[in-house]
């Protein structure tokens, strides 16, 4: 009697293994995910306090380029009305490129002038996250160097090419953002 309990516990307990395996299984995307870092730095000729508010989310309005000719408009959902501050949250939905008709959700996770830390993370649904951290510093009182680092990390392999078109071309985003900051700048 013990084996025959044993025998259908064991098969039981195989079943629902098996079971769990095979739901993880459908939940994963199939092959290999990627993900990669890029970094870069530019400096602009105008002091920090020119230069730090132009990358909060409401700031990057005078410059920005979500992507792929995709206008920078956010659409905040905190604070109300929009401020750029820590824990910000807003959205961006991409009108062209990879994430075309999707919406991202950006979360500013830093946003401290003193120490000139910016982070935000953002979620693409169903395709990738980002990390941005950004460090703005003084150089001197008339020029400020801006370090940027992307960690991006697919959700699905279909995101893969677009991770790795950004982790290449580091040093022309680096020459898009100086050139566009210092547009901007020149319009103040």
């Amino acid at each position: 009697m013990f084996a025959a309990v044993f025998a259908t516990v064991l098969v039981v307990i195989g079943a629902a293994a098996l079971a769990l395996w095979f739901f993880r299984q459908r939940r994963q995307p199939a092959g290999v995910l990627g993900h990669g870092r890029t970094s870069f730095s530019f400096t602009v000729a105008a002091p920090k306090e020119r230069v730090f508010p132009l990358f909060g989310g409401s700031g990057e309005r005078s410059w920005g380029d979500s992507g792929h000719g995709n206008p920078w408009d956010p659409h905040f959902i905190w604070p109300r009305p929009e401020q750029d501050v820590e824990g910000e949250v807003f959205t961006i939905t991409h009108v062209h490129g990879p994430f075309h008709r999707k919406t991202a959700t950006w979360i500013n996770t830093a946003f401290d002038f003193a120490s000139g830390h910016i982070q935000y993370v953002y979620f693409v649904p169903d395709s990738m996250v980002t990390r941005i951290d950004l460090q703005v510093t003084a150089a001197d009182a008339g020029n400020t160097k801006v370090d940027v680092i992307y960690d991006q990390t697919a959700l699905t392999p279909s995101v893969n090419a677009s991770i790795e078109e950004r982790t290449e071309h580091g040093a022309d985003m680096a020459r898009e953002w100086k050139e566009q900051v210092t547009a901007a700048l020149g319009k103040k």
